[in-house]
């Protein structure tokens, strides 16, 4: 079996991917994405705090000032790698 494991920093986001409810925006990204938590795959949609995914929100910033399309790095982008080893550690005291 296949598994999905889709987090995201928004509420919204995950409102729209898990609802049945149609009014949310970007209806072509939420629809392909509903089509595949109804496949026969194993799937988790989940909120996580923008703290714990750094990496990802840096990227997306990035996304926004670059053309549509897509965009590929044939090496790891200046301070990701130290994004990610941040990304891994837990953003909660023990």
């Amino acid at each position: 079996a296949s598994h999905l494991l889709l987090e995201s920093d928004s509420k919204v986001v995950v409102q729209a991917c898990t609802s049945e409810d149609g009014n949310y925006g970007n209806y072509a990204l939420t629809s392909c994405i509903k089509e595949i938590l109804h496949m026969n795959w194993t799937a988790h949609v989940t909120q996580i705090y923008r703290e714990s995914n750094t990496a990802t929100h840096a990227l997306a910033i990035l996304a926004r000032s670059q053309k549509q399309g897509l965009q590929v790095h044939t090496a790891p982008l200046i301070g990701l790698v130290a994004l990610l080893d941040t990304d891994s550690r837990p953003t909660y005291a023990m």
